[in-house]
């Protein structure tokens, strides 16, 4: 499922069940450009797991389909932007999933 319109803005991974459509989970990054990344790298923005698959496995294939996707851009880094209100246990699994790469950004809302 494609829905960017330039890849190079960032990319989403979607899972669905295959014999119903229904979306079990989906992930958005964006491309962003830095100094201090020494050229882009990625913001994910999103995770979401349908409640009623969130202890299987599909979340960790996400996370594994963002790295290696990150690492086919030669990105140097993915910053995780969470929102103000939220999440806490987000850091916590990304470390479980062994991937250090991830930054963590918080919101402020406006």
């Amino acid at each position: 499922m494609r829905l960017l319109q330039d890849p190079e803005e960032g990319f989403i991974f979607v899972i669905a069940q295959q014999a119903t459509g229904q979306i079990i989970g989906l992930a958005t990054i964006s491309a962003v450009q830095a100094v201090r990344a020494a050229g882009a790298y990625g913001v994910h923005q999103e995770l979401w797991i349908s409640r009623y698959f969130q202890s299987s496995e599909y979340g960790r294939r996400l996370l594994e389909a963002i790295h290696s996707e990150a690492k086919g851009r030669s990105w140097q880094m993915i910053e995780v932007a969470l929102p103000p209100d939220g999440y806490p246990d987000l850091y916590a699994i990304l470390q479980r999933q062994g991937i250090s790469e991830y930054q963590v950004a918080l919101a402020e809302r406006l």
